[in-house]
């Protein structure tokens, strides 16, 4: 089972696929195959929403139920949501280009529909940026200015009789603090999280293992509270070994993602390498073998690479898959595309890598733009969390010293522990929102992510509210 899968179908998610769907036919055409052969393609290797769509146009056809593919592809595509008008755009320029003649004319009509989709990509993606102001000012509201209204200003206000202190109870607070902000908080995340176009990571059950660490606060807090400390302060150093022991064990498997994201952006340069020399003539495996060797990150792989060629007998695309599979399936699947043009011409597979490359550079500007105009709100995010919500309520802490002391009563028993566990629910709660945001909602991301943020939080806390005015 799979959480956080997104609504099957939604227009964010098949924008998402479109730059893909359009860069497959792409090649398809200059490799020379038809439409047929491109919608063909993409119901058995597509991605997934459109794969779907373009196989059950593919059925129709094989039963008979529709005469010609072209037809049902355009009148599939003319139904889908306004959302995706960029695509209906491109597609047009696609049927047409798989019309024409002219070589020089199909790269230029192709190149016109990439870009389209790419803009049209770009597009959503500010729209979600912008639409991200709002509920960030809701959480910025709730999660700090609520809680340091009610700590603070409430009992103040109730020293000139506005307020009857005890309408703002112990139990009143925590209730509010502890439940109802959390709860409208993760309602924000979990929308925003389903609005995003580019998100694709799920929350696997699985990956919850990397939660057992968290289980070392457990004997942390035993041992300080038999020492003698108070019980807040106890809570607060368990919260903080529990992160920091987190942190420690998921940190390899951190490093480990990041070495592989890093081979699958080499694998994408090495495409153009291995375009040229097939263009020249060279042999698939020899240019395999060069290209990898050409690029640092891929230089181990050149090795392993060299003995699945030997080993595999003749079975290139086994041995691709060997050693693809394991950094990057999508990034298989293209490799082995080529060899199988480069079995009919390989000046034609040189070029279908050279193209490949460039739609997959384009992709990625694209997608790392909107991803850097997605970062200044994370970082606000990750910050209120980490620094400025603990020491806003950490001051309130500060202040109910002398409010006491005014009042001649004792507010908010216990109130350093409800506080404490609040920014543990506030961490955990803005970790998932802002790897989403980031796209890198994996489970091990949002952890560590949390296992980061929460110790800070809760040292700069223990801090603030350590100082009495």
């Amino acid at each position: 089972m799979k959480l956080g899968k997104k609504r099957d179908g939604s227009p964010e998610a098949m924008m998402n696929e479109t730059p893909s769907v359009i860069g497959m036919m792409s090649v398809t055409l200059s490799s020379g195959g038809s439409f047929d052969n491109a919608v063909r393609e993409i119901a058995k290797n597509g991605p997934r929403h459109f794969s779907k769509m373009f196989r059950e146009i593919v059925m129709d056809a094989d039963c008979r139920s529709s005469p010609d593919i072209k037809r049902a592809v355009m009148d599939k595509v003319a139904g889908l949501p306004k959302q995706l008008s960029s695509f209906k755009r491109a597609m047009h320029i696609v049927s047409a280009a798989f019309d024409t003649a002219d070589v020089n004319e199909r790269k230029a009509m192709m190149k016109d529909a990439e870009k389209i989709v790419l803009e049209g990509l770009r597009t959503m993606g500010e729209t979600y940026s912008s639409s991200l102001n709002s509920p960030c000012l809701v959480i910025f509201g709730l999660g700090i200015m609520l809680p340091m209204i009610m700590i603070s200003m409430l009992p103040m206000l109730s020293m000139g009789g506005l307020f009857s202190v005890s309408m703002i109870d112990t139990k009143t607070v925590s209730v509010i603090v502890l439940v109802l902000i959390p709860l409208i908080v993760g309602l924000i995340a979990i929308s925003l999280r389903g609005k995003n176009p580019f998100f694709k990571a799920e929350l696997l059950p699985a990956d919850m293992k990397f939660l057992m660490p968290l289980v070392s606060f457990i004997p942390a807090y035993l041992v300080c509270t038999k020492m003698g400390l108070k019980d807040d302060l106890s809570m607060a150093i368990g919260f903080v070994i529990a992160g920091s022991v987190t942190f420690s064990c998921i940190l390899p498997s951190i490093m480990k993602e990041k070495e592989r994201a890093r081979m699958e952006e080499a694998l994408k340069d090495v495409l153009f390498e291995l375009g040229n020399r097939l263009s020249i003539g060279e042999n698939f495996e020899n240019a395999t073998k060069k290209a990898l060797e050409s690029k640092k990150d891929c230089f181990k792989l050149s090795y392993m690479i060299e003995r699945e060629f030997i080993l595999c007998r003749g079975d290139t695309v086994s041995a691709l898959r060997a050693v693809l599979d394991g950094i990057s399936p999508k990034m298989a699947d293209h490799y082995c595309d080529i060899y199988r043009a480069s079995t009919r011409d390989l000046r034609d597979a040189g070029r279908m890598a050279t193209g490949l490359a460039h739609q997959l550079q384009d992709q990625n500007r694209v997608r790392k733009d909107i991803e850097n105009k997605l970062k200044s709100t994370m970082d606000m995010m990750t910050g209120t969390s980490a620094i400025f919500a603990p020491i806003i309520l950490g001051m309130s802490i500060m202040m109910l010293g002398p409010i006491s002391q005014m009042t001649g009563q004792i507010l908010f028993e216990n109130i350093g522990i409800i506080l404490t566990v609040y920014l543990v629910e506030l961490a955990a709660l803005i970790s998932l929102m802002s790897s989403n945001l980031m796209c890198r909602g994996k489970t091990v991301d949002v952890i560590a992510r949390f296992s980061l943020i929460m110790p800070v939080s809760i040292i700069v806390f223990t801090v603030c509210s350590a100082f009495s005015l």
